[in-house]
């Protein structure tokens, strides 16, 4: 008679183990309140406690969406989660000053309060670089790994300062970066409804009319952009201040191989930094974006989906 069970018995135990296995994939988008304000947050992926999460931190200007085909690809393995930083996209403005210290509190308060458990594993792009060493240095225990996509470096106005005050040379770097970009990051001020901005090939038709939607009719994200350009010296005193030493957690560093016309001078300053990047940890590694400038998550989020995944089976394997 129980012979007669057995199939019985095993066909049900895999109609359980499928449904469990597609019950725990989830994909949320929510508003969190902070304390007085709310900020929003976009996670997609399979919940697995036994797995780091994966945080998305964009750079100066913006919102969750720039990290659309990465969160996309990465959904499909591993928690992963985007977020708008307060005065960007959907969330609410945020106090002055608009500091990396600031930003990284925000950000662990808005992890808590939406449920989102460590350890984390913590990726910032440019500036967003900056705001993830910041949070590991607040919260090293829930950190289990960074990933710098052509991240900030905290000395590199200092040393751009031999010809140009750093205000002057600052802003002249932010004007004619969001001159050339900001096309693609849809904000209006920069934005003209006759040209079309070609679509990188990494997203979808549907993905790419989110991304120009952006924050075309929001004023508080220019506001927030020029709060946060005028408080970046203070974040990277704010980081030379705190322990930067990461030992042995792991550490990838992106690095885009493009640079525009006359930023030669820039380019020898930014590719030392980012070598000196990888002295923040014995156990740091270099991916060159050979198809990219800045914005990598843009023009080559493939090299960003890998370098997560291969940090993730080093950290299985541990370390």
């Amino acid at each position: 008679m129980y012979r007669n069970f057995k199939p019985l018995l095993m066909v049900i135990l895999i109609i359980v183990s499928i449904s469990f296995a597609f019950a725990s994939e989830f994909e949320e988008s929510k508003l969190v309140d902070i304390g007085g304000r709310q900020l929003y947050i976009h996670c997609t992926g399979p919940k697995d406690a036994t797995t780091p999460t994966v945080i998305l931190e964009g750079g100066l200007g913006c919102s969750h969406a720039l990290w659309t085909a990465v969160q996309r690809e990465l959904g499909k393995s591993v928690t992963v989660c985007s977020y708008d930083r307060a005065g960007y996209g959907k969330s609410d403005h945020g106090p002055k000053p608009r500091t990396s210290t600031q930003i990284a509190t925000e950000l662990h308060t808005l992890l808590h309060k939406a449920g989102i458990k460590g350890p984390y594993i913590l990726a910032g792009q440019s500036s967003g670089g900056i705001h993830i060493r910041v949070f590991n240095a607040l919260y090293p225990s829930e950190v289990a790994g960074l990933i710098l996509v052509e991240s900030s470096h905290e000395d590199v106005v200092e040393r751009m300062n031999n010809s140009i005050s750093t205000w002057d040379w600052l802003k002249e770097k932010t004007r004619i970066f969001f001159s050339n970009n900001f096309k693609t990051l849809s904000h209006p001020i920069w934005r003209r409804e006759n040209q079309s901005v070609p679509k990188p090939e990494a997203f979808t038709d549907e993905e790419w009319a989110l991304v120009q939607l952006g924050s075309r009719s929001k004023y508080e994200h220019f506001v927030t952009m020029l709060d946060e350009l005028n408080s970046f010296e203070s974040s990277c005193l704010e980081l030379k201040q705190m322990d930067r030493n990461l030992e042995n957690k792991p550490l990838t560093v992106i690095t885009r191989e493009k640079f525009d016309p006359g930023e030669e001078k820039f380019m020898k300053v930014w590719t030392v930094c980012q070598k000196e990047l990888l002295n923040l940890s014995s156990n740091s590694k270099q991916m060159i974006a050979t198809k990219s400038g800045h914005m990598i998550p843009f023009e080559q989020p493939e090299i960003i989906v890998e370098a997560v995944q291969n940090m993730l089976k080093q950290l299985k394997k541990g370390n």
